[in-house]
């Protein structure tokens, strides 16, 4: 069996080299078809398919404000954050954070730059994530009220290449802006933040936010507020429960002391409740539906060069009509005709992929 398989290759090589038109045709469009494919597909799958490193990620939500009027951005006061997270009973936890900011640090004489998240200190709970070194920022880090602790948890690529991945740059000086942080931990390579445009490097308690820009920050504020879904609780499930606790809940979140018509005039946010499984990005924002539609024309276009090598073999076999009968009438079963054709077939898309990992 093995001996006539090899006896029908060397056969099909031979019939391929007495046509090189039809191999480069073959190749050439085996190229551009799954060459586009899967490089639109892999472009897809980083902007918009992947999921975050985290255990079940599917259960991440990610809560937003934008304003009823503009439909502009808007955060979630820290009071705000508090009450929802007395207040709700579709989560196992909430936090709340803000990333996408760029800073310069300064450790051993070194200065990079490393994109910033602050957090509240169950964030690192909330996500399931777990120190490579050290600890994560914990709650007597970042109170309430009162000054937060001047501590940073850093990612494990900002560690690299700021300490050189010295286990020993726990408890050390780390300054951003003027202000000197201590670093107390190193989150594990797999995670990059929630921010995959660029990864989150480094992480501080939310009310560092204030004294690393220069200015006061009253109240404290988030971005977004990240939960994770209770067992057996659903994404449409925790958006109704949101949608049907928010009136009061921002009615109970206003300035103390406004008058009614204060009240009426003063911004009246609207509440987003999104899966929160792949983390954040602006260019999935921008422009995850033309990459959904270049995927798919780059299928039809794979689709398009089957055909048209389907149709090339077709009109090579009725060409040889007359060799297929010589070889029946010399002895050749149909199985075997029929497996020197597959064979032949196969042969330019193996030189294909040869010449990709070449």
């Amino acid at each position: 069996m093995a001996e006539s398989v090899f006896q029908d290759v060397r056969f099909a090589v031979r019939q391929l080299r007495r046509a090189p038109r039809l191999v480069m045709a073959v190749v050439a469009t085996l190229a551009i078809a799954i060459g586009a494919a899967a490089t639109l597909f892999s472009v897809l799958n980083a902007v918009v398919l992947r999921r975050l490193p985290v255990p079940n990620p599917e259960r991440l939500v990610a809560l937003s404000l934008t304003d009823e009027h503009t439909q502009r951005r808007r955060s979630f006061h820290y009071n705000t954050y508090r009450e929802l997270a007395a207040r709700q009973q579709v989560f196992e936890g909430l936090c709340a954070y803000s990333g996408g900011g760029i800073f310069t640090l300064e450790a051993r004489g070194s200065l990079v730059d490393g994109g910033i998240a602050a957090v509240t200190p169950e964030f690192f709970d909330v996500l399931g994530l777990q120190p490579l070194l050290g600890r994560v920022i914990q709650r007597q880090d970042a109170p309430g009220t009162g000054e937060p602790a001047r501590v940073v948890v850093l990612g494990h690529s900002l560690w690299q290449r700021l300490f050189s991945a010295d286990p020993n740059a726990i408890g050390e000086p780390l300054v951003v802006k003027g202000e000197q942080l201590t670093v107390v931990g190193v989150l594990p390579p797999r995670f990059r933040g929630l921010w995959v445009d660029g990864g989150d490097d480094f992480y501080v308690p939310l009310a560092m936010v204030g004294p690393l820009v220069g200015e006061p920050i009253d109240p404290v504020m988030a971005r977004n507020l990240i939960g994770r879904l209770r067992a057996g609780v659903t994404l449409a499930q925790a958006r109704a429960a949101i949608a049907t606790a928010w009136p009061a809940l921002r009615a109970d979140t206003l300035p103390p002391g406004l008058s009614p018509a204060e009240q009426d005039e003063a911004p009246r946010p609207q509440v987003h409740v999104d899966s929160g499984a792949s983390g954040f990005s602006s260019l999935r924002r921008l422009y995850r539906d033309p990459l959904v539609a270049l995927v798919g024309l780059a299928a039809v276009l794979l689709l398009i060069g089957c055909v048209n090598l389907s149709g090339l073999l077709l009109a090579r076999a009725v060409a040889r009509d007359q060799q297929f009968a010589v070889c029946l009438a010399l002895g050749a079963t149909r199985p075997r005709v029929a497996r020197t054709l597959v064979i032949e077939s196969l042969l330019p898309s193996r030189s294909h992929n040869a010449s990709r990992r070449a």
